[in-house]
């Protein structure tokens, strides 16, 4: 007996999203921020090049100038306190609505009424500041992986992957793709072994072009057709599989 794969159709598949650079334009403050609390705690004197900590989330950049200054990782209230003076601050910078990202509303409403597709949250940020963030996006309550959770990108991607993914039988998920802004998110994803396509222009998306996306975009605008592009090789992909043979 010749089993056959269900159609693409009828298989739902999940959107990972990066939150800072990605779906706000909130990349600068959010760094700003971090900043101003490291230096306000005694651990850098000046500026930090972010890209030179090889875990560039908000918990990788704190634990490695932590120990750069004391010799040892903070405990986890200590931790915890930088996490709620993040979001603190965050949150006193008022109304960011003129941050969201072009075209991200209405992908969002369009993703909530397919059956099919399910979205979910990787963020190298903390999870408060990070809730505090897509509140503006009318989301009280996202399915989120972030940095309070764990420290490196992949990490915090593979979790977002298994929540998306939490309520759908594993015969039943099709395509998985991220979207991100860094080199690190497309590194990410090419650990995680999933499709990326990158929010970025100029010079920073050429790059992220030579580390694999599938696609680079500067917003949202235009996004659907690159999610159906990637559907449709999806489906080239499974017709192409041999059918598999079962015992009768």
């Amino acid at each position: 007996m010749t089993t056959t794969p269900p159609p693409l159709d009828s298989l739902s598949h999940l959107l990972v999203l990066d939150i800072d650079g990605t779906v706000l334009r909130s990349a600068a403050p959010h760094r700003i921020i971090l900043q101003s609390l490291l230096m306000d705690a005694g651990l850098i004197e000046q500026e930090l090049d972010f890209s030179t900590f090889s875990d560039r989330t908000d918990t990788g950049i704190l634990r490695a100038s932590f120990e750069r200054r004391h010799g040892r990782t903070p405990t986890r209230s200590e931790q915890a306190s930088f996490e709620q003076a993040m979001a603190a601050r965050y949150a006193a910078l008022g109304s960011v609505d003129s941050q969201v990202m072009p075209g991200v509303l209405d992908l969002l409403a369009r993703l909530q009424t397919k059956p099919n597709w399910n979205f979910a949250f990787a963020t190298g940020c903390w999870r408060e500041s990070a809730t505090k963030k897509l509140s503006i996006l009318g989301l009280a309550r996202p399915c989120m992986s972030t940095a309070s959770e764990f420290q490196s990108r992949p990490d915090i991607l593979s979790q977002a992957i298994a929540l998306g993914w939490r309520d759908t039988p594993p015969a039943a998920r099709g395509l998985t793709v991220f979207v991100g802004d860094g080199v690190w998110d497309a590194q990410a994803a090419g650990t995680v072994a999933i499709p990326f396509i990158g929010i970025a222009e100029g010079s920073a998306a050429t790059e992220l072009m030579c580390l694999g996306a599938h696609a680079v975009v500067p917003d949202f605008t235009n996004f659907w057709p690159i999610l159906e592009d990637l559907s449709a090789r999806l489906a080239a992909r499974a017709a192409r599989q041999p059918k598999l043979c079962s015992p009768i």
